[in-house]
């Protein structure tokens, strides 16, 4: 994974993204340039709102990750049935509370310590933590 900076109007850092490594540059800008008002006719995005947006990147990157690496859809099912209350943070943009829950977690034989330790850095590396 790569990650990079985001940064607001005044190009102050708010936060950060990871994305595959790969990812081309011009899927990069699409994604980075939705946080600033650099880029014309783009508006920028409320701290709350880009709150929300990493939120729902955290849960596609957690998702994503887990399919990559080999889980089943039930195994991932499993897990995600798990952990519904931090997906409830994450995608209104709480994302120190759904830290703070993740690092609660126990593992157990479907959500492992190596799928806790993988959501929690996602969640940090947003947050600068």
């Amino acid at each position: 994974m790569e990650t990079r900076n985001v940064l607001d109007k005044d190009g102050a850092i708010i936060g950060s993204m990871s994305m595959p490594d790969g990812t081309s540059e011009a899927d990069w800008t699409a994604a980075l340039t939705r946080y600033s008002a650099s880029a014309p006719g783009t508006p920028a995005l409320s701290a709350q709102q880009a709150l929300v947006e990493a939120g729902h990147a955290i849960l596609l990157n957690f998702a994503a990750r887990n399919v990559f690496e080999g889980l089943s859809a039930d195994v991932i099912g499993t897990a995600v049935a798990q952990l519904v209350p931090i997906q409830v943070l994450l995608v209104s943009g709480n994302l120190s509370a759904a830290l703070t829950l993740v690092q609660a977690l126990t593992p157990g034989p479907v959500l492992t310590s190596q799928l806790i330790a993988s959501f929690e850095t996602q969640i940090s590396n947003y947050l600068g933590v």
